[in-house]
């Protein structure tokens, strides 16, 4: 079971790490319909450190009106 369950970890890593390398097309807000730049996140998991980038519905000043 511990060697299934870290096959399970590896790929998901393998698939977020091969879905990052994907060209990012740049988005529109949804509320004032600014282009956006991607977010680009990295974790750590189980001591593999990957990274994939990250498609948000808002920009950071829509997300700063919305939480206030």
């Amino acid at each position: 079971m511990p060697n299934q369950a870290l096959r399970i970890f590896k790929t998901i890593a393998d698939l977020m790490t091969a879905l990052s390398m994907q060209p990012v097309q740049l988005g529109k807000c949804e509320h004032c319909d600014a282009t956006m730049e991607a977010v680009d996140a990295q974790f750590t998991l189980y001591g593999m450190q990957t990274s994939w980038t990250v498609k948000v519905p808002l920009c950071l000043r829509c997300l700063r009106q919305e939480g206030t």
